[in-house]
């Protein structure tokens, strides 16, 4: 039974694959193989999520995720997460593959096979908390997020940001998708490659960070006295590349309709005509969002571009 509904997710990524013409992958080989078991070696409880690591006969390992909360409205958070990982790698984004296991799949580390979950591939390297000196690129948190002037681009973040190429690609996602959430957790750095991954992306479309951008870079404009060095020009350069890149391969339409597709997938839309209205009223307003950010990310493309031009 369990080899029968990997086989079925695989069909339908592969369905995926053939409406959105992105880079989307299948799910591991591995999972597949009805002569290998999947163990869990380790489980840990966030805040908001139970995590497992589980591994296969070969020692490859993966990660399952799922929300403590129940309700249908908090499983929004795994579409967001398929969702958002999906928009990375299409653009070249260095991230792990996340699949979205759909209500019923019972695999190992997943605690209520009756809910949502996600299966995310290893990524290589360490957290970057384990850093000697870790670059900071978190556009805000829970308490800051009604305070422009203290969450996105700020004049820290465009110098943290010009630390490693990676990283300022990472930013301008980040403040396309509207996840402030980048901690150090969050990030993953591999030595031997010197790369830099992103992980969890839970916590996109949470709020129009690049108005935020719009308000920072206004400011900045008007202080003649400021000047960003060599390495912040080649950064907000490739910020905007990225953006760019964002914005016209993935415009409003693009991304609601990539959403509505994971969300069909979730068959959160079934639940009682309660928890209905309360998704519906949710989704709404990402896409007000998604909009909102959209005409954001035109102007603040400008007004870098404007910045780092010289006169």
């Amino acid at each position: 039974m369990i080899i029968r509904q990997f086989l079925l997710i695989s069909m339908l990524l592969l369905h995926v694959h053939s409406i959105f013409c992105s880079d989307l992958p299948i799910l591991p080989e591995s999972l597949e193989n009805k002569n290998d078991t999947m163990a869990v070696f380790q489980s840990i409880e966030t805040r908001l999520n139970y995590v497992s690591f589980i591994q296969n006969s070969a020692e490859e390992r993966f990660v399952v995720k799922q929300t403590k909360n129940g309700s249908p409205l908090a499983q929004l958070d795994h579409i967001k997460e398929v969702f958002a990982t999906h928009i990375a790698q299409s653009i070249g984004i260095f991230t792990n593959h996340v699949f979205l296991l759909p209500k019923g799949l019972d695999i190992a580390g997943k605690p209520d096979k009756e809910r949502l979950a996600t299966l995310h591939t290893w990524v290589p390297g360490c957290s970057t908390i384990k850093m000697f000196s870790p670059p900071f690129i978190r556009q805000g948190t829970r308490m800051t997020l009604s305070s422009y002037d203290k969450i996105g681009l700020t004049r820290k973040m465009i110098r943290n940001m010009s630390k490693h190429p990676d990283l300022s690609k990472i930013v301008a996602f980040d403040t396309y998708l509207g996840n402030y959430d980048r901690s150090l957790l969050n990030l993953f750095y591999d030595k031997k490659i010197d790369r830099f991954y992103m992980i969890d992306m839970e916590r996109a479309l949470s709020v129009n960070l690049c108005y935020a951008a719009c308000y920072h870079m206004e400011i900045i404009s008007k202080e003649k006295t400021i000047a960003f060095s060599p390495a912040e020009i080649n950064a907000l350069t490739s910020f905007c590349q990225t953006l760019h890149a964002l914005v016209e391969k993935y415009p409003p339409q693009e991304q609601n309709n990539l959403f509505d597709y994971y969300l069909s997938q979730s068959e959160l839309e079934r639940e009682n005509q309660l928890d209905t209205e309360a998704i519906n009223h949710k989704i709404e307003w990402y896409k007000a969002l998604i909009a909102d950010t959209y005409t954001s990310a035109k102007k603040l493309i400008t007004l870098i571009n404007t910045l780092i031009t010289p006169a």
